[in-house]
């Protein structure tokens, strides 16, 4: 059996960190705790001793920050897989093509670590890559989840001809309360591991065998607007 050393030997790691964000702007190099998010996500890589990194961006500041934290950027994304309504599989696939040919060598794994979750650290992913060890071989990724904050069964609702209407009607009929809901999940940006094989021939993450590792809500965050920076903020800093 492959050694959790040579697994991690084989996987790619990805930080997605273009320069332009729809709600925050500048939000991958904004300073938190005195470091700019993208070092947070470059530390826990580090830390977990994974040897190849890719940063994929479309900015000469961002390289130059992640040069700063000694993670080489050997290319510059495309615009136009930088768009807003460009689905972030065909990020990986860029970068996983991109990255083969530079370290000469073919990735059984992707990781993508997102730099706009801060809270999930070096500890976590640790523990997260181990799970995905213990199972690639029978699924072809695994994704962080949390508990839903709304159930589109019961609270969550949305607009319609007629009016506000619940999101889903459940088939056993009206429910009445949150406790009968049926149990949904949030999918949590932070971290992503996949079988490469997989990724550069799907064009959905959920249309193959994925499984979820549990995130508390605390740290099921993405960073988007300043509140959520904000609130990131003090949580770092009651958490150190």
């Amino acid at each position: 059996m492959k050694s959790f050393s040579s697994f991690k030997k084989n996987t790619l790691c990805v930080i997605c960190a273009k320069s332009k964000s729809q709600g925050l702007r500048n939000k991958n190099i904004k300073l938190i705790n005195n470091y700019p998010l993208l070092y947070y996500a470059i530390e826990k890589i580090k830390k977990n001793n994974f040897k190849y990194i890719c940063i994929s961006t479309d900015s000469k500041k961002i390289a130059s920050i992640a040069r700063k934290y000694g993670v080489n950027v050997f290319f510059y994304r495309s615009q136009k897989l930088c768009k807003p309504n460009v689905p972030k599989i065909l990020v990986w696939k860029d970068a996983i093509n991109r990255s083969e040919k530079y370290f000469n060598r073919n990735f059984k794994h992707i990781l993508d670590v997102e730099v706009t979750n801060p809270l999930i650290d070096k500890k976590d992913l640790l523990s997260f890559s181990k799970s995905f060890f213990k199972k690639y071989k029978r699924y072809d990724g695994l994704f962080c989840y949390t508990p839903a904050k709304k159930n589109p069964y019961f609270n969550l609702i949305e607009r319609k001809k007629n009016g506000f209407k619940l999101s889903k009607k459940h088939k056993k009929g009206q429910v009445t309360s949150r406790q009968k809901a049926p149990h949904t999940f949030e999918h949590v940006a932070g971290l992503y591991y996949f079988n490469t094989n997989y990724i550069l021939k799907c064009s959905n993450i959920l249309d193959g065998k994925t499984f979820g590792y549990h995130v508390p809500l605390f740290k099921s965050f993405d960073i988007d607007n300043i509140f959520d920076f904000k609130l990131v903020e003090l949580i770092l800093k009651n958490t150190k």
